[in-house]
């Protein structure tokens, strides 16, 4: 009935995509450079559920 044309990246998907990569690896940095908490403690912490969770999906 109709078809779905196949995807392709464009220099604009590619910068967000890097955009948001490099901005999750910022916060799992400033994570484990904690002193007094580790990764997990920030993972299950109820500030940041909403965060974990929607980077998990």
């Amino acid at each position: 009935m109709f078809r779905i044309p196949e995807f392709k990246w464009s220099p604009m998907h590619q910068r967000l995509l890097t955009d948001l990569l490099f901005a999750l690896e910022t916060d799992v940095h400033v994570w484990r450079s904690h002193s007094t908490k580790s990764v997990m403690d920030f993972v299950n912490s109820n500030e940041n559920i909403i965060f974990v969770h929607n980077t998990i999906h």
